[in-house]
Protein backbone atom coordinates (compact mmCIF):
# COMPACT_ATOMS: atom_id res chain seq x y z
CA UNK A 1 0.00 0.00 0.00
CA UNK A 2 2.88 2.34 0.80
CA UNK A 3 4.44 1.65 -2.62
CA UNK A 4 1.13 2.52 -4.30
CA UNK A 5 0.96 5.80 -2.40
CA UNK A 6 4.51 6.74 -3.31
CA UNK A 7 4.04 5.63 -6.93
CA UNK A 8 1.38 8.30 -7.40
CA UNK A 9 3.68 11.05 -6.18
CA UNK A 10 6.70 12.33 -7.99
CA UNK A 11 9.84 13.24 -6.13
CA UNK A 12 10.66 16.96 -6.29
CA UNK A 13 13.42 16.16 -8.79
CA UNK A 14 11.13 14.18 -11.10
CA UNK A 15 8.43 16.80 -10.82
CA UNK A 16 10.95 19.53 -11.67
CA UNK A 17 12.23 17.49 -14.60
CA UNK A 18 8.71 17.08 -15.99
CA UNK A 19 7.95 20.79 -15.54
CA UNK A 20 11.28 21.76 -17.10
CA UNK A 21 10.58 19.59 -20.13
CA UNK A 22 7.13 21.11 -20.50
CA UNK A 23 8.38 24.68 -20.10
CA UNK A 24 11.37 24.36 -22.38
CA UNK A 25 9.45 22.65 -25.18
CA UNK A 26 6.19 24.57 -25.07
CA UNK A 27 5.99 26.63 -28.16
CA UNK A 28 4.04 29.75 -28.61
CA UNK A 29 3.02 32.00 -31.41
CA UNK A 30 5.73 32.82 -33.93
CA UNK A 31 7.66 35.88 -32.73
CA UNK A 32 6.81 39.09 -34.56
CA UNK A 33 10.40 40.34 -34.34
CA UNK A 34 11.71 37.89 -36.96
CA UNK A 35 13.32 35.42 -34.56
CA UNK A 36 13.19 31.77 -35.50
CA UNK A 37 9.78 30.27 -34.72
CA UNK A 38 11.51 26.93 -34.06
CA UNK A 39 12.99 28.14 -30.75
CA UNK A 40 10.51 27.56 -27.93
CA UNK A 41 9.57 30.72 -26.06
CA UNK A 42 10.57 29.26 -22.70
CA UNK A 43 13.99 28.18 -23.93
CA UNK A 44 15.01 31.84 -23.69
CA UNK A 45 13.79 31.88 -20.08
CA UNK A 46 15.74 28.68 -19.36
CA UNK A 47 18.98 30.15 -20.72
CA UNK A 48 18.38 33.40 -18.88
CA UNK A 49 17.70 31.59 -15.59
CA UNK A 50 20.86 29.51 -15.99
CA UNK A 51 22.93 32.69 -16.39
CA UNK A 52 20.98 35.15 -14.23
CA UNK A 53 23.21 36.55 -11.48
CA UNK A 54 20.35 37.63 -9.21
CA UNK A 55 19.85 35.49 -6.12
CA UNK A 56 17.54 35.94 -3.15
CA UNK A 57 16.72 38.42 -1.80
CA UNK A 58 17.20 40.13 -5.19
CA UNK A 59 14.42 39.33 -7.62
CA UNK A 60 14.90 39.19 -11.36
CA UNK A 61 12.25 41.10 -13.29
CA UNK A 62 12.21 38.80 -16.34
CA UNK A 63 8.92 36.92 -16.64
CA UNK A 64 9.41 33.28 -15.71
CA UNK A 65 12.97 33.60 -14.38
CA UNK A 66 12.10 32.97 -10.74
CA UNK A 67 9.93 29.92 -11.47
CA UNK A 68 12.57 28.49 -13.80
CA UNK A 69 15.23 29.04 -11.13
CA UNK A 70 13.05 27.11 -8.66
CA UNK A 71 12.80 24.21 -11.12
CA UNK A 72 16.57 24.24 -11.63
CA UNK A 73 17.09 24.36 -7.87
CA UNK A 74 14.86 21.28 -7.46
CA UNK A 75 16.94 19.45 -10.05
CA UNK A 76 20.14 20.41 -8.26
CA UNK A 77 18.76 19.35 -4.88
CA UNK A 78 17.79 15.99 -6.34
CA UNK A 79 21.38 15.32 -7.42
CA UNK A 80 22.57 15.81 -3.85
CA UNK A 81 20.63 12.78 -2.61
CA UNK A 82 20.29 10.53 -5.66
CA UNK A 83 22.61 7.49 -5.73
CA UNK A 84 22.83 7.91 -9.52
CA UNK A 85 24.36 11.36 -9.07
CA UNK A 86 27.66 9.70 -8.23
CA UNK A 87 27.86 8.67 -11.89
CA UNK A 88 27.86 12.22 -13.28
CA UNK A 89 31.55 11.79 -14.15
CA UNK A 90 30.66 10.78 -17.69
CA UNK A 91 29.53 7.20 -17.27
CA UNK A 92 25.96 6.26 -18.11
CA UNK A 93 23.57 7.52 -15.47
CA UNK A 94 20.28 5.65 -15.14
CA UNK A 95 18.60 8.63 -13.43
CA UNK A 96 16.93 10.93 -15.97
CA UNK A 97 16.75 13.80 -13.48
CA UNK A 98 20.49 13.68 -12.74
CA UNK A 99 21.26 13.42 -16.44
CA UNK A 100 19.10 16.48 -17.13
CA UNK A 101 20.93 18.42 -14.40
CA UNK A 102 24.24 17.54 -16.04
CA UNK A 103 22.86 18.78 -19.37
CA UNK A 104 21.78 22.04 -17.71
CA UNK A 105 25.36 22.55 -16.48
CA UNK A 106 26.70 21.96 -19.98
CA UNK A 107 24.10 24.32 -21.44
CA UNK A 108 25.00 26.99 -18.88
CA UNK A 109 28.68 26.72 -19.76
CA UNK A 110 27.99 26.81 -23.51
CA UNK A 111 25.93 30.00 -23.31
CA UNK A 112 28.29 31.59 -20.77
CA UNK A 113 31.11 31.19 -23.29
CA UNK A 114 28.94 32.60 -26.08
CA UNK A 115 28.08 35.60 -23.91
CA UNK A 116 31.74 36.25 -23.11
CA UNK A 117 32.70 35.95 -26.79
CA UNK A 118 29.90 38.34 -27.73
CA UNK A 119 31.07 41.01 -25.27
CA UNK A 120 34.64 41.08 -26.54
Amino acid sequence: AQEEASAGRDSPGKSALRELKEMSTSGGPAPADGRSPNVPANFKVLIHALLCPKVAPQVCQMDGCQSMKRLLQNLEEHTRTCPGAQQLDGSDNPCATCSKWKQMGQLREHYRKKLIAHTR
